[in-house]
């Protein structure tokens, strides 16, 4: 009889460290999506500095998503500098996101399921759209030719963030699903900002591309 319950006992105390674990499992994996939710939160926002908070090394370029613009034309004016950044904004407010769920991996990484899902930008409409309104505006106002070159930049550029900003939100969207890959570093998951993640900085490339 104390055998049985001795073995008893043995059984109920593997039992629970079996479902302790996996409780853990889940609990770490739940942590990993809430990074993967602030990321893409961040994203949507234009919140570059949290953006990279989230990943693992490196800057939001190395995962596709370039606004070095910000730097590269600061010789540029304060028109140009919003009008662009204001393209920037539109294009991530296309982006939706749903987390599926998530699963630990083996070698202690998570990989979160993730559909996306943005605008679908034709890069070459979208010139022609621009270019059109573009043409339209020097012929309704040919005063226009006579300003300085920096005052026609600075129309040019405004006439081409509304014209992308309205052609953006009518266009149709698409959808991919895929796995974000995380590790724990320093007891904080990150995003990894390597190969693992090629497919989400794909996306990011295609979507931002168009900009």
């Amino acid at each position: 009889m104390k055998k049985l319950l001795t073995k008893y006992i043995a059984c109920l105390l593997s039992l629970l460290m079996t479902f302790l674990g996996f409780a853990g499992c889940g609990q770490n994996t739940k942590e990993a999506e809430s990074v993967v939710q602030a990321y893409f939160t961040a994203v949507f926002a234009l919140n570059l500095d949290a953006m990279e908070v989230c990943l693992s090394e490196g800057t939001n370029k190395d995962m596709g998503v370039d606004t070095s613009f910000f730097e590269r034309d600061y010789a540029q004016s304060d028109i140009y500098k919003k009008s662009v950044e204001s393209m920037f904004k539109t294009l991530s407010n296309t982006i939706l996101y749903t987390i599926d769920g998530s699963v630990a991996k083996e070698d202690g990484k998570a990989a979160v399921s993730v559909t996306v899902s943005h605008t679908d930008v034709n890069k070459t409409a979208v010139d022609e759209v621009i270019q059109t309104k573009i043409n339209e505006y020097v012929q309704q106002h040919p005063e226009v030719l006579e300003k300085t070159e920096a005052d026609q930049n600075d129309i040019n550029i405004q006439l081409m963030a509304n014209a992308y900003n309205k052609f953006v939100k009518l266009q149709p969207k698409v959808s991919k699903t895929f796995d974000v890959i995380l590790q724990k570093i320093d007891g904080q998951w990150k995003i990894l900002n390597g190969p693992e993640n090629k497919e989400l900085k794909a996306l990011f490339q295609e979507i931002y591309e168009t900009y």
